[in-house]
């Protein structure tokens, strides 16, 4: 990956935080490590804790069709192992924050689901 490629995926980052944080979200943490693998933002709203995943691409159908299905799966048991290290959530959400150029951001809630 380019310099200029990773500078504009945290920049990315920091604007998908600043929108949640604004839509009334309380951010937990960026760049989470987990056995399974990173969680790009982990955020809470009321009792639903949620696993945003980030992607910047040239359009917004590139940037959704970027969260593959094995991407899925890791961030699936991602954020079910963050599940078991905060108390006091009753359900486990995926969302997804796509950036692409000369288009607003957008926040998609349950960007794909788990089947527990």
């Amino acid at each position: 990956m380019g310099s200029q490629s990773y500078a504009y995926g945290l920049w990315a980052e920091k604007c998908a935080e600043l929108i949640l944080r604004m839509k009334g979200y309380r951010i937990l943490g960026q760049r989470i490590k987990t056995p399974s693998g990173e969680i790009d933002i982990l955020a809470a709203k009321q009792k639903t804790l949620v696993v945003v995943e980030v992607k910047k691409r040239g359009d917004d159908f590139s940037a959704a069709a970027a969260i593959r299905p094995a991407q899925q799966a890791r961030l699936i048991a991602s954020g079910s192992y963050m599940m078991g290290q905060y108390q006091g959530f009753n359900t486990v959400r995926f969302d997804a924050l796509l950036f692409a150029p000369k288009t607003m951001p957008k926040h998609i809630k349950n960007a794909f689901f788990a089947a527990y």
